[in-house]
């Protein structure tokens, strides 16, 4: 077999293997709830004898000043925001109206450092001391609230691809030189 042939032959492989490395490495990584609440005070699912003054959520990276939305709803449908939500870096302060006893329910919707809208909800129960309260659902929200951030995707995989893509074409070249050094 003629050097050329074994070119032609090897050419589209390793081809292959390069286009296979860079669409790996080019493709999108999976969605990450990394803008979600670290901490809501009160907490979601929490039950407090005395009414809160605000409602704070303080999310792990800063958000989008213009684009929060909270809304603060309890007994009877009322609702309870007093003013505009106050952002400052990556905490949402939302000042409210004096709460009675019941269940309350903190719904909020901002713009993540990223761009992607993050939308959820935080639900508190005021009650008297002593009193026994039902369990409520988990939150119901594309970004569970009160949930630890996933942290920064992994670099694992990049590495790993890289690696791969380098290994194949190593071996594709080498394999390419040994075949016509034989020849």
């Amino acid at each position: 077999m003629t050097r050329l042939a074994t070119w032609a032959r090897l050419v589209p492989a390793f081809h292959a293997a390069v286009v296979a490395t860079v669409a790996l490495l080019l493709s999108p990584s999976p969605a990450r709830a990394h803008d979600n609440p670290a901490v809501a005070v009160p907490a979601h699912g929490s039950v407090i004898t005395s009414a809160p003054k605000q409602i704070t959520l303080t999310f792990v990276e800063a958000l989008k000043k213009s684009y929060v939305t909270v809304a603060v709803s309890g007994p009877g449908g009322d609702t309870f925001q007093n003013a505009l939500p106050v952002v400052d870096d990556r905490v949402i302060t939302q000042a409210v109206k004096p709460m009675t006893l019941g269940d309350y329910f903190v719904v909020y919707q901002v713009i993540a450092s990223d761009g992607h809208p993050i939308t959820g909800r935080v639900q508190f129960t005021i009650a008297k001391p002593g009193q026994v309260v039902p369990a409520t659902a988990a939150p119901t929200s594309s970004a569970q609230a009160g949930a630890a951030d996933d942290g920064p995707a992994p670099w694992w995989p990049w590495g790993v691809a890289a690696v791969v893509g380098v290994a194949l074409a190593a071996f594709v070249l080498t394999r390419a030189r040994r075949r016509s050094a034989s020849t």
